[in-house]
């Protein structure tokens, strides 16, 4: 009975520049956060957020199809793909075996996009690769052995997410 509704939302703070940090709001959400309305997907299975991913394409290409699983993770500082989405991933990027990437083809490389119900949530080549310098780039995408899609901070910078646990669900809205 502390808070008015059984949600709680997050915005992270990706613009260094900005003087609003990140926040968490418990009890509801703050839709001066976020453009349009939020993009709701029911959970899955308990325990993880889980739900299910429409698809995932990088520059067109299939990374997975209708039925994949994600979560949402504030924990998880990049994006975590299932094995064979991070070899399909890690060949258009040509990535080496430590993930790092010819910096000169940020700029060529296309969006990830995630379909969440239906709704496609883009993550540009300049999200996804991280550039140290002008010569050292990695991959901000990783294996880790999850059979599942992990959507880290690289994905919740770009859009706000609401967890509404009297739903059931998560809602999902570009960042403002």
């Amino acid at each position: 009975g502390l808070v008015s509704k059984n949600v709680f939302s997050f915005y992270l703070a990706r613009d260094t520049s900005s003087s609003k940090g990140g926040e968490l709001i418990l009890g509801g959400s703050d839709s001066s956060y976020y453009k349009g309305s939020l993009t709701y997907v029911p959970v899955s299975e308990q325990g993880y957020w889980q739900f299910s991913l429409g698809g995932a394409t990088l520059g067109g290409k299939t990374l997975c199809s209708n039925g994949c699983q994600a979560i949402a993770d504030t924990g998880t500082s990049l994006i975590i793909a299932p094995l064979s989405a991070y070899n399909k991933f890690a060949n258009i990027v040509n990535s080496d075996s430590d993930g790092y990437v010819d910096c000169s083809l940020i700029s060529s490389l296309g969006d990830i996009e995630f379909v969440i119900s239906g709704k496609s949530f883009a993550v540009p080549a300049s999200q996804y690769i991280i550039q140290e310098d002008s010569e050292t780039c990695y991959s901000a995408i990783s294996y880790i052995g999850t059979d599942f899609w992990i959507l880290g901070d690289i994905f919740l910078g770009l859009y706000y997410s609401e967890f509404d646990m009297g739903n059931n669900r998560i809602g999902f809205a570009p960042v403002a």
